[in-house]
């Protein structure tokens, strides 16, 4: 799971870089979206480490509530600092429609990934 985090964190530096969100917008969404799925796979992982003696009775439902929370929190966060990054002219600047664009595939990209994980629970 952490070599995906690697992963993801260096295509993030050279697609900034290069300059690639910028000449190819929609590369952006998948980006958001596989960030979203990774998160909301990270945050019911950590609940499952810090909290093991509860995790088996716990509803899907909760599952996906940790998902999208965490994935809330941590996308939100990072568009509070991609915002006002870029009103300090720091990065260039993104619009609202930008940031509520990268918000919806992070929480679709958590939603996905919340789903396969609770198939893959029933499985077993």
């Amino acid at each position: 799971m952490w070599l995906l985090l690697y992963i993801g964190v260096f295509v993030h530096a050279i697609f900034s870089h290069l300059s690639i969100y910028w000449y190819w917008r929609w590369i952006d969404m998948p980006v958001h979206f596989l960030g979203g799925l990774w998160l909301g796979l990270a945050g019911i992982y950590l609940y499952r480490k810090i909290f093991p003696q509860t995790f088996s009775r716990r509803k899907n439902l909760f599952l996906f509530t940790i998902a999208l929370s965490t994935t809330l929190v941590v996308g939100g966060l990072w568009e509070i600092t991609e915002l006002s990054l870029g009103s300090l002219k720091i990065v260039r600047i993104n619009s609202v429609k930008d940031t509520l664009g990268d918000l919806f595939f992070d929480l679709l990209g958590a939603c996905v990934g919340a789903i396969c994980f609770i198939l893959q629970k029933q499985k077993h």
